[in-house]
C-alpha cells in the first residue's frame, strides 16, 4: 500500500520526527508538500467557499484549515491519477504504534469499494461509541462501524480507496465543510462506507496543528505565541497539560451492542 504524508516545506522538524518514526518501523512512505495556507489570499479562499455557508465558514474554517482540505483534496487527485486502488494517507504530526507497518498490510482484504477507514479519530462530543456488530478483529485491533458517524472526526491519518478518493475530489466545489467533515460525505453518499480502527493505532504526537483553530490575531493566539517565543515554561507546559488532557477525551471510545446505519449502507452499495 502507498503510503503518503502530508508536510508543510517550512516544517524541517516535524518531517524529521515522522521520517524517523516510520524509518524505524520500515515502512516505505512518500512525502506530499502541503498547501500552505499562508500562501493563499483572501480572495482565492472567498472564491471556493460555498457563499450560503459563508457564515459556518468564517467561523470555523481558519487558513490552516484550507490548505488543509487543498493537501487532501490534491492527494485525491494524485491516487485517481495514478489509478490507485487504495492509499495511506497521513500528517507529519502523529505518532504511529509498533505494529504500524503490518496493521496497514492487513487492512487491505478487508476493505470496501468506497470507503475510508480513520486510524485516528477525536469526537468534540464525548465518547465515540462504535457497532460490536459486523467487527472484523485485525491483527490486535478491531475494525468497526461507528454508531454516529457524524461525530468522527480527524484527518492524521486514513485509508482510502480510489472510489472515495474520486468522490471527494468535489469536496472544493465549492467548500462546505472542514476536509473532516465524514458524516457529511456519508450523508451526501459521497462515501459508502466509514470505519475505524480501534485502538487507534495513530495519536498525537508533540506538535501543535497548523490548522491554528484559536487563531493567531485573537487575543489568545497572541498570549500564545508570546508564550512559545520567550519560552515562558510553566506557561507553556500547562498549555500542554490541558492539550494533552483535551486530546484523551476527544479520543475516548466505547463499544455498544446495537447495530450501526453505515454497516446496512456499505452492504448494499
Amino acid at each position: 500500500m502507498r503510503v503518503f504524508v502530508i508536510n508543510l516545506a517550512r516544517s524541517p522538524k516535524r518531517r524529521k520526527f515522522i521520517e524517523a518514526s516510520l524509518q524505524k518501523l520500515g515502512l516505505a512512505f512518500e512525502f506530499f508538500v502541503a498547501v500552505d495556507a499562508n500562501e493563499l489570499d483572501d480572495a482565492y479562499i472567498a472564491s471556493i467557499g460555498d457563499p450560503a455557508r459563508a457564515d459556518f465558514l468564517a467561523r470555523y474554517m481558519k487558513k490552516g484549515a484550507y490548505g488543509c482540505l487543498l493537501s487532501h483534496q490534491a492527494l485525491f487527485q494524485k491516487i485517481v491519477d495514478e489509478n490507485l486502488p487504495y492509499a495511506t494517507i497521513m500528517e507529519d504530526d502523529v505518532q504511529v504504534a509498533p505494529d504500524f507497518k503490518q496493521l496497514l498490510d492487513k487492512l487491505v482484504p478487508h476493505l470496501n469499494p468506497n470507503e475510508i477507514v480513520l486510524l485516528n479519530s477525536r469526537n468534540d462530543f464525548g465518547e465515540t461509541a462504535y457497532s460490536t456488530h459486523a467487527v472484523v478483529p485485525v491483527l490486535g485491533y478491531q475494525l468497526a462501524y461507528p454508531i454516529l458517524p457524524w461525530v468522527l472526526q480527524s484527518g492524521a491519518a486514513y485509508v482510502i480507496t480510489q472510489q472515495a478518493a474520486q468522490n471527494l475530489l468535489s469536496i472544493i466545489s465549492p467548500v462546505r465543510y472542514p476536509l473532516d467533515s465524514w458524516g457529511h460525505y456519508y450523508d451526501e453518499k459521497l462515501l459508502h462506507s466509514i470505519r475505524c480502527v480501534v485502538p487507534y493505532p495513530v495519536t498525537a504526537s508533540k506538535f501543535e496543528s497548523d490548522i491554528n483553530y484559536v487563531g493567531n490575531d485573537g487575543p489568545l493566539g497572541k498570549i500564545r505565541q508570546l508564550i512559545y517565543k520567550y519560552n515562558i515554561v510553566p506557561l507553556r507546559k500547562l498549555i500542554e497539560y490541558r492539550r494533552r488532557n483535551y486530546v484523551r477525551r476527544q479520543s475516548s471510545y466505547t463499544f455498544v451492542d446495537q447495530p450501526s446505519p453505515v454497516t446496512q449502507q456499505s452492504r448494499v452499495a
